[in-house]
């Protein structure tokens, strides 16, 4: 009998909701962390801010993303590199990852060290 591939997205149900974007929507922001900016607003993070979520989907003509607030995760990030486990997470100044000594909660599934991608799990 052989084993089957396991791919980290999937094996939790994202979460996505449709915000209002704070400025003008483009498809590089898919993956890019925002924050909550105002009622049923979001806006990208700047450096250390905590995220609320992950831009999933973009609507350029109604100016909406779809933000993944729970679920599970592949994201860039920068800076020393996260380990396997819980980790606090915020953003860094190029719409990445890094970790911190206080911020979002985060449970790392899995590190490629060599790409800086992370996979985890947040919301459930």
């Amino acid at each position: 009998m052989q084993g089957f591939g396991l791919d980290v997205l999937g094996l939790i149900q994202p979460l996505i909701l449709p915000m209002v974007f704070n400025g003008t929507l483009a498809d590089t922001h898919i993956g890019k962390p925002v924050k909550l900016s105002g009622n049923g607003t979001v806006s990208l993070c700047a450096d250390t801010n905590l995220f609320f979520g992950l831009i999933a989907t973009v609507e350029k003509a109604s100016n909406v993303a779809g933000v993944q607030i729970a679920g599970s995760f592949e994201a860039s990030y920068s800076g020393t590199d996260l380990v396997v486990g819980d980790n606090f997470a915020v953003s860094d100044a190029d719409g990445k990852l890094k970790g911190a000594v206080a911020g979002t909660v985060i449970t790392v599934l899995s590190v490629d060290t060599t790409a800086k991608t992370v996979s985890f799990i947040k919301g459930y």
